[in-house]
């Protein structure tokens, strides 16, 4: 991933057991307010989609068993 993609990263929200480990990481250097660890897709997709606008970046990183795609659809 490019430095400059990283460096400008707000958020950090994540999905299932391992994304809740990944999430325990990143409050290392991200405030409370800026990690959020889910387990139903859904929720995931409504409270993320507020925060898009057309200058947005999102990284989807997981295995192909997550369907991450199915959060994708409800954006």
């Amino acid at each position: 991933f490019p430095l400059q993609l990283i460096l400008n990263c707000f958020n950090v929200f994540t999905f299932g057991n391992l994304g809740a480990e990944i999430a325990k990481g990143a409050l290392h250097k991200f405030s409370k307010e800026k990690v959020k660890a889910y387990d139903e897709k859904e929720l995931l997709a409504k409270e993320l989609k507020p925060l898009l606008d057309d200058k947005t970046v999102v990284l989807f990183k997981g295995s192909r068993g997550m369907r991450l795609e199915e959060v994708l659809q409800k954006l």
